[in-house]
This record gives structure tokens, sequence and C-alpha cells, in this order.
């Protein structure tokens, strides 16, 4: 990325940006192109460790870009979750450095997709677990559930050996909300309407969490604190270019970028 250049305009662009944050403002920048709207977004984020998720909006835009949906995913994909949660389970139990070797084997019969070996090797330790003397009922507990855990997990594997595996896959605005990073929406204006409709729950600066109507969890997404969002748009004057719809225009805070002089 080339160096970016103080200028008068720059940095009070800058300090209004870093006021808009400040106090939760989701920011608007319209500006024609090469006025700096994206990388003064990117040098405000890089300056304040900020992770920053750049999503470029088009006509092709989808709401499953944003928020995800069900998309086929390999076995793998399903149970890395409960791979990780046993070597959690195992590392507080057993000693590492005397399991190395165990360790490796979990590792390489996940990587190989040798998916009923895997479980009988966790099975055999959660029973293992269960009966070992001079462990807390804490780490009781934890087995048990991933005991229960590792069930389901077996069933589902079973049902789905024959067909193809669906899973919720969270879109990259979600992402952001879950892990509290910065989103900017480059040429916002492209999207149609119904992409558009989806981010007025996310905009308001009243809702501390989301709700995601596709999925089998009633459970809420809380939004991270230090989620932010941004947008950009050339000036919709000429023929062909989009305007923003006025209802999500004023849930942002717009500052016009004017050509650097």
């Amino acid at each position: 990325m080339a160096p970016f250049a103080y200028t008068q305009q720059t940095s009070m662009l800058l300090e209004r940006l870093t006021l808009c944050v400040q106090y939760g403002e989701p920011v608007l920048l319209v500006g024609e192109t090469g006025t700096g709207k994206t990388s003064t977004i990117q040098h405000l984020a890089t300056q304040t460790n900020n992770t920053l998720v750049v999503i470029n909006m088009s006509r092709q835009s989808d709401t499953i870009d944003l928020l995800g949906g069900y998309k086929p995913v390999d076995m793998d994909y399903l149970l890395l979750p409960l791979k990780s949660k046993f070597l959690d389970c195992f590392q507080t139990t057993f000693s590492r450095s005397k399991n190395e070797t165990f360790i490796g084997h979990i590792e390489r019969t996940f990587e190989e997709k040798k998916f009923d070996t895997l479980f009988s090797m966790m099975e055999h330790v959660c029973k293992a677990a269960r009966v070992k003397g001079n462990i807390s009922h804490e780490k009781v507990d934890s087995w048990k559930a991933f005991s229960k855990q590792l069930s389901i997990a077996i069933e589902k594997f079973n049902k789905m050996k024959s067909a193809f595996a669906f899973q919720f896959v969270e879109g990259a605005l979600v992402r952001a909300i879950r892990n509290g990073w910065w989103v900017l929406l480059d040429e916002i204006n492209l999207a149609c309407p119904e992409v558009l409709e989806c981010l007025n729950g996310i905009l308001d600066q009243n809702t501390e969490s989301i709700l995601l109507a596709d999925t089998h969890s009633n459970l809420p997404i809380r939004k991270n604190d230090n989620f932010h969002i941004f947008a950009c748009m050339n000036p919709a004057l000429d023929i062909g270019k989009k305007k923003l719809p006025q209802g999500i225009a004023n849930r942002f805070t717009e500052i016009f970028v004017h050509e650097l002089t």
C-alpha cells in the first residue's frame, strides 16, 4: 500500500471519521473516484489496529454474501469444532508431553478423513477420562458434556454418509459483527434494494444484537462493541449512477469528499 499523504483535507477527513467512530455513527463517504475515500478509511483502521473487511457491492451482491446461508461443506469443516473441543479436554486431563504421539495420530486421522477411527479413539479416551482418579468434578463434567457432543456428531455423521452435508456459513458482515471488526461497504449504491434492506437492523444504533432467520438457532448474535460500519459511493449525478435509497442513506452520517487539491 502506498504511503498515506497527510494534507489539510485528508487530516480533516480523518478527524471527522474518528469522531463518527467515537460516537458510534455509521459513516457514508460520497465522492468521485480517486478522492481517497477507501484509502482514508483503510489508513484509520491501520492506525487504530482495527481489522477492516472491505466488501465490494454490485448488482450481483446477495444477502448470502453479507449475512450467510446454507452451503455444502466437507465433513472435516463440520467436525473441526469437535476435534478442537476434544484436544482442549484432553490436554487439561492428560499430559501433553507424554502423549505427543497420540495427539499427532488424532491430527493425522482427522486430516485423512478417517472419521470412524477418529470417533473410536475419542470414545476410548472419554471412558478413560471418566474413570481416571484425581481429577476435579469440573473436568469430569467437561468430559460428560463432550461425550454428549460426540454422540450427536456420530449420529449426524452416519446420516450424512450418503448425502451432501450442509451447514449455515456466516457471511462477512455477520463475522465482523461477532468479532468486532470494521466493515467497509464499497459502492454501496450499486446493490439491489433487497440487499440494502437487510442492513436496516444492523445500522440501527439502538439494536444490540441481530437474529438470523435462516438458521435453526434462535439465539441472537450480539454486536461486538468495537464493530463499526462504513460505506462509500460515487455521487449519483451522472447518467447510469444509482442513488442510495433515502431510507438507507438516513441511517448514515454522510460526508462529502471533495477532489484533492
